[in-house]
């Protein structure tokens, strides 16, 4: 036959276990929730309470009952005080000091246990068994309640009240549902378990003790709440993860629009003084990965003549100048010997009370910027010397060469008009030589008419030009040889003037520096593209420190020609290895406004 008896207190007690072990677990992985842990020993305390019940059903003699009923107060001690404080934590709610005094009173009811006293029975004289669900089960028959049993249930008074005050507190925070279902359903289970447990104990009521049945009831609808709260979690846990990949696809996406730009971030913590950094501003101002960072540091790393101008930028910034904002350009001094040059803008954000909270800043590397800039000005200025230079070496070759020998000419006229009495013999000879030298003169006239400007390459074309140009060199010891291949008979006039000077230019070094005999010019068509290569095997130089120095003139020149047509300049130089420049042209025709501008830079 089944004892229903056994059976229902015993899927009590399950129950409550395994709800225990459930929320148990889900403590052990949030330490934080402590109402999770609570709500596990109110759940093993009703377990523990129901096995008391259903030992005191099974109880065959009064001492049994009587021993049965004082072991019962332990996991009622536990439950009172777990229930009392879940709820505290729970609610976020309640007066602290009631809980206190709800978990000591019980703890000095438990006293007398502990001494060997029953606190509900002085003593019971008999049990009887009557029928409860289909089965005898024992029940109190004769007995004298301990008047220390009110004690208890004044305590578990305190409970509902202090469960109420909690509940008052979350429904006027808002959180009506959470007040009604777990402050209601408490409320209203401790009552039915404190009304049942007291008819028994002071003998107005012959029926067991089945209080764990209503603390079952209270253990549910926590549960059911809790368990809301776990999937709520469960959903948010899963929004979060969500939000975060979002967050993760746009740091990855404001990570290469960073490394796009090439520029890095860095934000400036005022209150505590501290810098967080970006990979690539690290690398930009040479500190490793893993290098703490600080203010000072980082102005250590700047040129000192910059220094002052960025703390005082920081703290115009600071000052709430400009709305917050500044923009700086200044120098790194690298570990390398290397300078670098670092454009800045930064944005000061303020706290909730006003004051500066923090300054972010992109730093940007423009030292390439910088270094054009530098080399345009140098040019300009470079080119203006040059033009002045150029026009006082005409001037001198005109009034030092071509003036005094037309001026001799003139002279010598004067005398062969004082000849002319003379045998005509002698006339003609001093016509003859008056030919010469007039010849002479004229030659360096065009001599100087060619350096000036090439005829042949506007009326023969680039490798007439450059083929007569090469044949002018023997004259000054340079054995230039031409290769030519797959060359446009018809390139625009800019791209013609343009290499032509490159090779004029390039030539000319080699006469005036190489210190060798021999130049090789190779210019090749591929394609659209037109590649000019000048070699020579002569002595070489550094190209950085002949640009630093400002003897690179004739190379800033090719570089300027050549990007006025959107070509591409490279050398190849080193000291004691010869020396290759190489310029691509692409065979296009240029713009009006572009063949102007090569013309006058011509």
């Amino acid at each position: 036959m089944v004892s229903w008896v056994t059976v229902i207190w015993s899927m009590n007690a399950s129950a409550c276990l395994t709800l225990a072990a459930i929320y148990g677990l889900v403590w052990y992985r949030n330490r934080a929730r402590r109402a999770y842990l609570l709500f596990s020993i109110t759940a093993v305390s009703t377990a523990g309470y129901a096995f008391c019940e259903l030992f005191m059903m099974q109880a065959e003699t009064p001492a049994e009952f009587l021993a049965v009923v004082g072991w019962a107060q332990l996991p009622l001690f536990f439950w009172l005080v777990s229930l009392t404080w879940f709820v505290r934590t729970y609610f976020d709610a309640g007066r602290v000091w009631l809980a206190w005094t709800i978990g000591g009173m019980r703890a000095i009811f438990l006293i007398p246990f502990l001494l060997g006293r029953n606190l509900n029975f002085r003593a019971i004289e008999s049990v009887r068994r009557v029928d409860f669900l289909g089965e005898p089960v024992t029940v109190i028959g004769t007995a004298v309640p301990n008047p220390l049993t009110l004690f208890g249930q004044f305590v578990v008074l305190l409970v509902l009240v202090f469960v109420a005050d909690a509940s008052v507190a979350v429904w006027r925070r808002g959180d009506r549902r959470k007040a009604l279902m777990v402050g209601g359903g408490i409320e209203f289970f401790l009552v039915a378990g404190l009304a049942t447990s007291s008819a028994v104990v002071w003998g107005n009521l012959e029926a067991p003790i089945v209080i764990s049945l209503c603390y079952l009831g209270m253990i549910a609808v926590m549960a059911y709440e809790v368990s809301r709260d776990v999937l709520r979690a469960s959903q948010l846990v899963h929004e979060l993860r969500m939000s975060e990949a979002g967050l993760r696809e746009s740091e990855a996406r404001m990570s290469l629009a960073v490394d796009v730009a090439d520029f890095g971030i860095w934000i400036r913590h005022l209150p505590h003084n501290e810098i967080w950094a970006s990979e690539k501003w690290r690398e930009l101002f040479g500190f490793a990965p893993s290098e703490h960072l600080t203010f000072d540091a980082i102005i250590k790393r700047l040129h000192p003549d910059d220094r002052h101008a960025l703390e005082e930028a920081h703290a115009r910034a600071i000052a709430g100048v400009e709305g917050g904002s500044y923009q700086a350009e200044y120098r790194l001094g690298l570990q390398d010997g290397t300078t670098r040059w670092i454009s800045s803008r930064g944005r000061l954000e303020r706290d909730a009370a006003g004051g500066p909270l923090l300054i972010r800043i992109a730093s940007v590397d423009i030292t390439e910027r910088k270094r054009a800039e530098i080399d345009v000005r140098n040019l300009s200025g470079r080119l203006l010397s040059a033009q002045e230079g150029e026009r006082r070496r005409i001037a001198r070759e005109l009034h030092d060469n071509l003036s005094q020998q037309i001026a001799l000419l003139a002279i010598e006229l004067d005398g062969v008009a004082l000849k002319l009495v003379r045998p005509p013999a002698t006339i003609v000879q001093s016509l003859h030589e008056l030919r010469e030298r007039t010849a002479q003169i004229s030659s360096e006239i065009h001599g100087l008419s060619h350096r000036l400007h090439s005829s042949k390459l506007e009326m023969l074309g680039l490798v007439a030009a450059l083929h007569g140009h090469c044949q002018e060199l023997a004259a000054q010891g340079v054995d230039a040889h031409l290769h030519h291949e797959n060359v446009p008979r018809s390139l625009s006039q800019e791209v013609e003037l343009c290499l032509f000077r490159i090779v004029q230019e390039a030539l000319s070094n080699v006469v005036k520096h190489s210190g060798t005999h021999e130049a090789q010019v190779t210019l090749h068509g591929t394609g659209d593209v037109l590649v000019l290569s000048i070699t020579d095997s002569g002595r070489g130089f550094d190209e950085r420190r002949a640009t630093e120095t400002g003897n690179g003139l004739g190379l800033a020149s090719m570089r300027e020609r050549l990007r006025l047509i959107n070509g591409e300049f490279t050398i190849r130089s080193q000291p004691g290895q010869g020396t290759t420049i190489t310029a691509r042209v692409p065979i296009v025709t240029a713009s009006p406004a572009m063949a102007a501008a090569v013309t006058r830079t011509a």
